[in-house]
């Protein structure tokens, strides 16, 4: 390999130092150092002629030691880089589709934040509607018919106009899921059918139930096992047996709401 000094690079090609360094660098041809003194910067004779060809320079061989390729050998190795291409249509469709992508993503976290607040309020409605119409529904309930069994009595006020003690409730909400709401404790989040649900039950001897169908009004004599279910409506009051405690599901409830829907004949 032959190694020309930069100095009679320029005078070969006929050109100033600058002028050399601007070419060299868009060839993307680095300089190297000679192999006798490193502090001269040197180019070979292959990347001298290729200088030479693309700038169309005259350059006698005679003039450069050693050989100097052909044209045809310089433009093999050394070949012109490519311009650099624009972006293809499928590369450019891609990017549309990916940013469009984001943005429908952030529509629809925007849209489910919206609707949860809008649900969150929804239940807060409910639980309030639920919580006022309870003493006013539960002297609806209270049955009159001398021939059954009498449900639980609350105790009458000491002053007129202060409202009934409150029982609990158990409520469809819109979701599909059931509210369970106690007087002492507020909200209660216990599984409806779980062993949670039948404990939760025994500890009471009576409830207020709010179903798909309808509803009922249910009651249980002190030291008994069984369950009554009554509801009145339109002056008739109807009462059934629910069973144990162990027998108060979900279905059964449902099932004992839409039978005392309608009255009796």
């Amino acid at each position: 390999m032959i190694f020309l000094a930069q100095h009679l690079c320029c005078r070969l090609l006929g050109i100033d130092p600058k002028t050399l360094r601007r070419w060299v660098a868009l060839a993307q041809i680095a300089f190297l150092k000679s192999p006798l003194d490193a502090r001269l910067r040197c180019l070979t004779s292959a990347s001298l002629q290729y200088l030479a060809t693309i700038h169309d320079r005259p350059l006698d061989p005679s003039l450069v030691p050693g050989e100097i390729p052909s044209s045809e050998k310089l433009n093999a190795p050394h070949a012109e880089p490519d311009p650099p291409q624009e972006p293809s249509a499928s590369l450019v469709h891609l990017q549309q589709l990916v940013e469009t992508l984001q943005l429908q993503v952030s529509q629809l976290a925007l849209d489910l934040l919206q609707e949860r607040r809008r649900r969150e309020e929804q239940e807060q409605k409910t639980r309030q509607i639920l919580l006022s119409s309870q003493p006013s529904a539960s002297k609806e309930a209270s049955p009159k018919d001398p021939h059954m069994q009498d449900p639980p009595k609350l105790a009458p006020s000491s002053r007129k106009g202060r409202p009934r003690a409150l029982i609990p409730l158990i409520a469809v909400q819109s979701d599909g899921s059931y509210l369970v709401v106690c007087p002492q404790h507020g909200e209660l989040h216990i599984p409806p059918d779980s062993r949670q649900w039948f404990t939760w039950l025994d500890t009471l001897s009576s409830f207020r139930f709010l179903g798909r169908q309808g509803r009922l009004s249910t009651y249980r004599k002190q030291g008994k096992a069984s369950w009554m279910a009554y509801r009145r409506l339109h002056g008739h009051v109807s009462q059934f047996s629910l069973g144990t405690t162990n027998q108060l599901t979900i279905a059964h409830l449902e099932h004992m709401a839409s039978l005392l829907q309608t009255p009796a004949s």
